[in-house]
């Protein structure tokens, strides 16, 4: 029996599914779940900072084995993205930016989809927050 991933599994799957940022990486749901190290884990997850079922932020923990959490962050897709002028949206005239949009029925980006270029840029954000915790390796 095939059963279809939700769009929030799907999105993470673009980011993350190639295991470069996270090893390992698994999705349920909102969720991304990923290994820095043996020691340390990583759970990302799509958040709404203002408004209910807008998910305009990814939330990033990374936690010890043993010891439990060791820092987390909230990167806004604000903060990453860049807003996008809609030609028939006037309430917004300094664009709009990308965000994930939950009503009763379905999940999707609202007004815009990101283009690749922002799904890398992304992905390079996550990375470099998660490059903190990595072990150095003397050469």
């Amino acid at each position: 029996m095939y059963i279809r991933s939700n769009f929030f599994e799907q999105e993470m799957q673009k980011l993350f599914g190639d295991g470069d940022v996270i090893r390992q990486p698994v999705f349920i749901g909102r969720y991304c779940f990923g290994r820095l190290d043996a020691n340390l884990l990583v759970k990302l997850e799509f958040v709404c900072s203002k408004y209910k079922g807008n998910y305009d932020a990814l939330q990033i923990r990374v936690t010890n084995r043993s010891g439990g959490l060791i820092d987390k962050i909230e990167l806004f897709l604000a903060d990453l993205l860049e807003a996008r002028k809609l030609p028939y949206n006037f309430n917004f005239p300094g664009g709009e930016s990308p965000y994930i949009w939950v009503d009763s029925l379905r999940a999707e980006w609202y007004a815009v989809k990101p283009t690749e270029a922002e799904y890398a840029a992304i992905r390079k954000a996550v990375q470099d927050y998660l490059n903190i915790f990595r072990k150095e390796v003397c050469v």
